[in-house]
């Protein structure tokens, strides 16, 4: 089956509805992915990848520039372990982040400037040992991630 265009309106608080009116945002998500969307962000469950899921969400940051605002999220949501990840520039000021573990364990975020918010939209998968080769189907899925 192919892949389709879904639509999201997202909160950096969910709760108090951050920013007012939300961000809209799309992504080509196959139809076998369930989706669970609760204002703050949305989550996937995967069939192929052993019910493991991906998501999206937003996130306001530190910074004074989009390159602040990246290097700070990157340093919350990484840790010690951004050294050993593999980096990879996209276009528009996205980044592609794969943190490989000697695990086995694969945790992968793209990150999209979001002017909005001041801060980042990113689309996050971890995946353990035995679905970490899922990552090559799941990658195309998390890099169709926009801002309408």
């Amino acid at each position: 089956m192919g892949v389709a265009p879904r639509t999201f309106q997202l909160y950096c608080d969910g709760e108090r509805q951050d920013p007012p009116g939300g961000v809209t945002i799309t992504a080509m998500v196959p139809p076998e992915w369930t989706e669970i969307a609760d204002g703050g962000g949305v989550r996937f469950a995967m069939p192929a990848a052993g019910g493991r899921g991906a998501a999206i969400a937003l996130v306001r940051c530190h910074g004074e520039d989009d390159r602040e605002r990246l290097d700070w999220v990157l340093a919350q949501q990484f840790g010690s372990d951004l050294a050993a990840s593999v980096r990879t520039e996209r276009s528009g000021g996205r980044l592609w982040v794969v943190h490989r573990r000697p695990t086995g364990h694969v945790h992968a975020r793209l990150y999209v400037p979001a002017p909005p918010i001041t801060g980042m939209l990113f689309a996050v998968v971890v995946l353990g040992p035995a679905q970490s080769a899922h990552l090559t189907e799941i990658e195309p899925v998390l890099e169709s991630v926009r801002l309408a």
